[in-house]
């Protein structure tokens, strides 16, 4: 293997090297090469500079030739790493944006099934060069260690075992508080006796590498997954190849989504496919203010003769109240983000009886309204735009119409028979429908519906007066607003539906060859 220009590693952190705990089985890990210990993607470095591009495209081939033939770790690179997510990964790399090589880094090891990741970038110096390296654990999603190394010649050999050196203290989790160890004698951890034959241990290496500086001093530094962004786009867009979402078949404003969504291209293009052709069954609960109140008053007045009726006022009437509804919806995707179907369901309320009877020139003896409980029933057609098929948060937006039937007073009780029975209440909607939903499943959303509507048709109340001349303080109806708003959660189950197509290594193809 062709050798480096001489390396002299300047180290932020170390501790005594030693064998590192054994990864994590997975499946399909080979037993013997979980022996050597964790697996560290080294990805490929990036150049500050024009005249550092050489050195940056050969030090990660350098460094997994060596870091691999250590007996305590296995090492990775670009060449190993067929996909990421469904994008070959040296096309990922290329278009990994120039100041989150770290986030890239990571999203590479995660594919690779790695450990850690080592990332880093390459700048030329008066005296040379300097490389700026990055460790981060993997399964922490967390930058352990950040440092610097100056590169003069004569050092690679150096150089390689300085980095394995800080890996292997990071495996043991001896590491990971970016400091430099240099300005205590004391590292953290260990009795009296380890502490300075750890201290003894880093003079060794400072007097072998030379000095030392560090980049971070944060622990546990969160790793960001990289954005691609606007200017990306732009500047793919005016390349003589094939656009990459061309080759996807997506506009770019989807493929800068599908980018930054984290997804594979196989789960972007299932969700993609949204509601269309697919069957909903939403249960729901709900709350709220409605046309679910229902009230019957009846006055006679007997003649104190004959008892035949004199006069009598009797209504019936529906009243806003605040009541709780069950129910369903089913509908069918037209789109990825339309849907039209029907809703049904109940709506609990109170109905009240009020019979009032008298006989002229006797005291009145008024009675006390009786309370039941008044079931409503509701259907409809309903109309639903949800946006953003692909997000796991979605927006709900809808029209919907509806029939509501509320009950009569022989429902609950019969009146005497000398006053009217009135058939029960039949009323026409329409209205909006506000909300949003969250998927939980591949097949499951929680959802959340704001219903609003009016009343556009039907008798709210129905009257019958007859009679005349003995009944001076007449009742009149309550006041009906007819608009009415709630609640409603429930979760959505999907059905049917076309399956993605699993993309095809012409999609994935570089536009370059």
């Amino acid at each position: 293997m062709r050798r480096l220009p001489s390396l002299v590693f300047t180290l932020a952190l170390a501790l005594p090297a030693g064998l590192p705990p054994a990864a994590s089985a997975r499946a399909g890990d080979d037993p013997l090469a979980l022996d050597r210990g964790p697996l560290v993607f080294v990805a490929p470095f990036q150049a500050r500079s024009g005249p550092a591009a050489s050195l940056a495209a050969m030090l990660p081939t350098f460094l997994v030739s060596e870091l691999d033939a250590a007996p305590d770790l296995r090492a990775l690179g670009i060449d190993g790493l067929g996909f990421v997510g469904d994008t070959p990964a040296p096309i990922y790399a290329a278009s990994c944006p120039p100041d989150q090589f770290v986030g890239c880094a990571y999203v590479m090891a995660e594919a690779a099934g790695a450990d850690y990741a080592l990332a880093g970038s390459v700048t030329t110096t008066e005296a040379g060069a300097s490389v700026e390296l990055h460790v981060v654990d993997v399964r922490e999603a967390e930058e352990r260690v950040a440092f610097t190394a100056a590169l003069a010649t004569g050092g690679d050999a150096a150089f390689a075992e300085g980095v394995r050196r800080v890996l292997v203290a990071v495996a043991e989790q001896d590491l990971g508080r970016a400091r430099d160890i240099r300005a205590s004698a004391e590292p953290a951890g260990g009795d009296a006796g380890e502490k300075a034959a750890q201290a003894r241990e880093l003079d060794r290496l400072v007097a072998e590498i030379g000095d030392a500086s560090t980049l971070s001093r944060r622990e546990g530094r969160a790793v960001e997954r990289p954005r691609f962004t606007v200017e990306q786009l732009v500047k793919e867009g005016r390349t003589d190849a094939a656009k990459p979402w061309e080759r996807l078949d997506m506009t770019p404003g989807e493929y800068l989504r599908y980018r930054n969504s984290g997804l594979s291209l196989v789960e972007w293009r299932r969700r993609a496919r949204g509601r269309r052709a697919q069957l909903l069954a939403r249960p729901f609960l709900g709350v709220g203010r409605a046309p679910v109140d229902g009230r019957y008053y009846g006055r006679m007045v007997r003649d104190a003769d004959d008892f035949s009726v004199v006069e009598s006022w009797t209504w019936q009437a529906v009243q806003d109240g605040t009541g709780v509804a069950v129910g369903g919806q089913l509908a069918w995707g037209l789109r990825p983000d339309l849907e039209v179907g029907v809703y049904a369901g109940v709506a609990r309320g109170r109905y009240s009886v009020q019979v009032h009877a008298s006989t002229e020139g006797l005291p009145s003896n008024a009675t006390e309204p009786e309370e039941f409980g008044n079931t409503n029933v509701f259907a409809g057609p309903q109309v639903l735009w949800v946006p953003w098929p692909t997000a796991s948060l979605r927006p709900v937006l809808g029209l919907r119409a509806g029939w509501w039937r509320g009950t009569a007073v022989d429902d609950h009780v019969l009146p005497p028979d000398e006053l009217p029975r009135f058939d029960a209440p039949t009323l026409w909607t329409a209205g909006l429908v506000l909300g949003g939903e969250a998927r939980v499943a591949e097949r499951m959303d929680l959802y959340l519906h704001l219903p609003v509507q009016a009343v556009v048709a039907g008798e709210a109340s129905a009257e019958s007066h007859e009679g005349a001349g003995a009944i001076d303080d007449m009742t009149l109806p309550p006041a009906f607003s007819g608009l009415g708003a709630g609640v409603r959660v429930g979760f959505q189950l999907r059905f049917f539906g076309p399956r993605a197509r699993r993309p095809a290594y012409d999609d994935l193809d570089d536009p370059a060859d």
